[in-house]
């Protein structure tokens, strides 16, 4: 992504910052750190950010089914 380890970790720590905050919103309560969130959610929004319609084909394919996207879609 062109980003730098120390941006990186910026961006990880307000984003986690933000999912706290929204605390009761959180899919995965029980997830201890919810550090795979964290990270998911930086990366969703990076996707997001370089072409809006790649995260919506993303949160469509997450609304249809919950399993693994087949590759040949991609």
């Amino acid at each position: 992504t062109g980003m730098s380890v120390a941006d990186y970790l910026e961006h990880y720590d307000a984003t986690w910052t933000a999912l706290m905050q929204n605390q009761d919103q959180c899919p995965l309560q029980e997830y201890g750190e919810r550090s795979v969130l964290t990270t998911w959610t930086i990366s969703y929004e990076q996707v997001k950010s370089r072409d809006p319609l790649a995260a919506q084909l993303l949160d469509l394919w997450a609304f249809l089914y919950h399993g693994d996207v087949w590759a040949e879609l991609v």
